[in-house]
């Protein structure tokens, strides 16, 4: 995978057989501040226009840009880089293939083809970031970066915790949000527009505890973080338990 380097980077070339390699492997990692006070951190990910110094072939004939957009821990810093990263380069080798191997998506009139543009801001792993990345991105009242458009499609951060603090602000602009760092349950409640990847943390420990019961276990200690996803998983198994 690539590495955030905080520069805007090419779409590299490769053929058929390599890049449906790397799209099974992105899927694998998928599911395994912006900013500080004095810079903002960005990525770029995006088919341009040399097709031959990007890999895109050149009778790809793209006709408008579907332009995606994310809060992201880019800092290695953060708390959540380390894992942020596994999943933002995910995204951006998704980009890659299709933007290269598919020539984009077919979306429109019959032989429209679009380019898939993602634009990266660093959220510090910090809620009220991301929070100020969701405002900027999808109120028309607040200024965007030079050359940026306002997203079609928002992707989440890393952890249930912050992606928490952009779905409500999805919702009320209306733009539909892949979370696909986040499973507790209250991110997607009531939602329509906000969907993930993971089953929600009121299932992860579900078939464990009815394993346990069926061996003869009476009883279940358990220790946790004190954050939204660990405690969304140890509540539900303890209803169970109680049951």
């Amino acid at each position: 995978c690539p590495l955030l380097s905080g520069a805007t980077m090419k779409t590299p070339a490769g053929t058929a057989a390599r890049w449906a390699m790397l799209w099974q492997v992105c899927i694998s990692m998928a599911l395994i501040g912006a900013a500080r006070a004095e810079t903002l951190q960005m990525l770029t990910r995006s088919a341009i226009s040399d097709a031959r110094a990007s890999g895109v072939p050149e009778d790809c004939n793209f006709t408008s840009t579907v332009e995606l957009a994310n809060p992201m821990s880019l800092d290695p810093d953060n708390k959540f880089f380390s894992t942020g990263r596994l999943q933002q380069n995910a995204m951006m080798m998704v980009i890659d293939y299709i933007n290269t191997e598919r020539c984009g998506i077919a979306l429109g009139y019959p032989g429209e083809r679009r380019r898939l543009s993602l634009r990266t801001i660093g959220d510090n792993s910090d809620s009220s970031t991301v929070n100020s990345i969701g405002q900027m991105l999808l109120n028309s009242s607040v200024g965007l970066p030079t050359g940026w458009a306002r997203p079609d499609v928002l992707l989440g951060p890393y952890s249930s915790g912050l992606t928490g603090h952009l779905a409500p602000l999805a919702q009320s602009f209306n733009t539909l949000l892949m979370a696909g760092g986040a499973a507790t349950t209250s991110v997607f409640a009531d939602r329509d527009v906000v969907f993930g990847t993971f089953p929600p943390t009121d299932q992860y420990l579900a078939k464990g505890i009815e394993a346990l019961a069926l061996v003869g276990a009476s009883s279940v200690a358990y220790f946790h973080e004190s954050a939204s996803f660990t405690t969304g998983e140890i509540g539900r198994a303890s209803c169970r338990e109680r049951v």
